[in-house]
């Protein structure tokens, strides 16, 4: 919930989210995110235990950019926010 009581000031590069938080899902909290003018275009990794692909595709659908089934390596995980980050930056670029 600290997240959502920072003040509105330009945020982080990226998000990690727990599906599994203490006060909130992390999947509600997407939605919080997202509804944010300031952080609505944040890149969100969701990281779950939860592995079905319903689970997944649901956090992809509420606007996660990439969804990580624990156990992973660290390795793993900087790999998949490089990969969240490159195609937010590929999003930006002008096309023409």
């Amino acid at each position: 919930m600290e997240f959502l009581a920072l003040p509105q000031t330009p945020g982080p590069a990226c998000l990690v989210l727990d599906v599994s938080l203490p006060d909130i899902n992390g999947l509600e909290l997407i939605s919080f995110i997202r509804k944010s003018e300031l952080h609505k275009k944040t890149p969100v990794l969701i990281i779950s235990t939860q592995s079905s692909e319903r689970d997944r595709a649901r956090g992809l659908s509420l606007g996660a950019n990439g969804y990580l089934r624990k156990p992973f390596t660290p390795e793993v995980l900087q790999g998949e926010v490089w990969r969240v980050l490159a195609s937010e930056v590929a999003e930006a670029k002008p096309h023409g």
